[in-house]
């Protein structure tokens, strides 16, 4: 007989019947990458979420399910549906979400990555067997939290089908757990049978949000509450969930960590927005590297001046946030936009805006050298995308149509093909020549913001729009009212 040393967890004896066996099982379990955590060992239930609102209203029902688990297994047509799709970014916080569900409920969680089954694929019955057996021997329910559903794809098509269908029988036979079959793949894709079998249903699909502008500057201040940050006057949480628009819980908290300990570093006192601003440029940009040649040092300054002028002269929703010519891992120099107001959908001419800005460096080394550097390969690339997405995506040229660019949905052919090509190329000159006519126009503010930067090599907003503001005065034009927000 195999013996199993293991100290017991004095908590199995709470919630399993069996609790000897129990002890053994999870202790099996543990081989396989799979563990059982007790709602004591959580620290946050639902209510202490921050934000999730859509998605903890959907575990509701599963939450009602676990605490009157003896009515609804009297009369299984009263039970609300158990089972959940979970898909989400890494980060997004889909573990989070169980977990807080198990500490509110007050019932344990069985955890599994499906990852596993890679390594032990002549185990899956077994283990599958094991979890449900450990499930079943809790009487007052539990959760199943079954994460990395698309590793299931790596082991085999045989036993692929195998899983799916030992999977669906342990599911339909159980009724005391809720299940969640969870994934980081961009769409959730379960066969058919899934639901045919009624092991799942199609309204208890959850897809993890983004968090909003709000969610984020709350998260923000609980991070800054929870490592306990010293930070000076110009930290805003508001600015820091601005410049955060996308990411995940778990990146911001990246940020702050990463911030707090790149302070740390650097042996200062009080974080500021500077270190904030860094740690986040590191993360897009990589670090900083060897100095350019003194050649490289100024025609960066102009390139990346260029961008500030084309955007901030073209477009009037532009807020000035910073300018470098600091040679990182993956560009020689670096221009960002303060982020405003909160966008998920863009007109033609925002996007028109953002090829201006883009093509600014490769405008302002056409004014200066009559010739372009290799700098400016990224921003053509960029250029080309965001035409592309306009109109073979988008429907936004007269020409073509509301027609899509697609293999399946759309328009395929060579003629299509070559007509968007002519039409995409045609927009590109127009949209270049119309920014080199800006960088022209404003020479003055370009050598001024030139060789402020060759100075400082780092300007922030306000820095910016200073020295605008009097090259404006000095060619006679009234300066632009003040949209920055960074104060140093």
């Amino acid at each position: 007989m195999k013996m199993f040393h293991q100290a017991s967890n004095p908590l199995v004896g709470n919630y399993c019947k069996n609790s000897a066996k129990a002890s053994r099982d999870i202790a099996k379990l543990k081989r396989y990458y799979a563990s059982v955590t007790f709602p004591e060992q959580l620290l946050h239930g639902l209510d202490d979420l921050i934000g999730m609102e859509g998605e903890r209203e959907i575990v509701r029902d599963a939450l009602k399910f676990l605490n009157n688990i003896e009515e609804f297994q009297d009369d299984p047509l009263l039970s609300p549906h158990t089972r959940f799709l979970l898909g989400g970014a890494p980060g997004s916080g889909k573990s989070i979400l169980v977990n807080a569900l198990a500490k509110t409920a007050g019932v344990p969680l069985i955890t599994m990555s499906l990852s596993a089954f890679g390594a032990f694929p002549k185990k899956i019955k077994n283990i599958l067997d094991l979890i449900f057996g450990l499930a079943e021997s809790m009487p007052g329910g539990c959760i199943i939290l079954f994460n990395d559903y698309s590793a299931v794809e790596s082991i085999g098509a045989n036993q692929m089908m195998f899983f799916h269908n030992h999977l669906i029988s342990k599911i339909v036979k159980n009724n005391n757990s809720i299940v969640f079959l969870s994934t980081t793949a961009e769409s959730f894709k379960v066969p058919t049978f899934y639901f045919e079998a009624n092991a799942f249903s199609q309204n208890k699909t959850i897809t993890m949000q983004p968090p909003t502008l709000k969610t984020r500057e709350e998260l923000i201040n609980s991070y800054f509450k929870k490592y306990q940050l010293a930070l000076a006057e110009d930290v805003s949480a508001e600015r820091l969930a601005k410049n955060t628009f996308g990411m995940y819980p778990k990146d911001i908290e990246y940020v702050v960590r990463e911030t707090m300990l790149y302070a740390a570093r650097k042996e200062h006192l009080l974080i500021s927005s500077k270190d904030f601003n860094e740690v986040m440029l590191t993360m897009v940009a990589g670090q900083m590297h060897n100095k350019l040649t003194e050649k490289e040092r100024i025609s960066t300054a102009y390139h990346e001046a260029g961008h500030v002028i084309a955007a901030y002269y073209s477009n009037p929703e532009y807020i000035l946030g910073r300018v470098e010519i600091t040679p990182r891992a993956r560009s020689l120099g670096l221009t960002q936009e303060e982020a405003g107001e909160e966008k998920y959908g863009l007109f033609k001419h925002e996007f028109e805006y953002n090829i201006i800005y883009s093509l600014g460096g490769f405008a302002a080394e056409m004014v200066i050298y009559g010739e372009t550097t290799t700098g400016t390969s990224a921003d053509l690339l960029s250029a080309n995308a965001c035409v592309a997405l306009m109109y073979q995506q988008l429907g936004m040229s007269e020409e073509l149509g509301p027609i899509v660019f697609d293999d399946e949905n759309g328009f395929c052919s060579d003629k299509f093909f070559y007509d968007s090509e002519v039409i995409m190329q045609a927009e590109l000159k127009r949209l270049q020549n119309e920014t080199i006519d800006i960088v022209k126009n404003h020479r003055t503010q370009l050598e001024a913001l030139t060789q402020e930067l060759l100075k400082h090599e780092v300007l922030l907003g306000n820095e910016i729009k200073k020295v605008l503001d009097a090259a404006d005065i000095a060619a006679g034009i009234e300066p632009k009212p003040d949209k920055t927000t960074s104060a140093t």
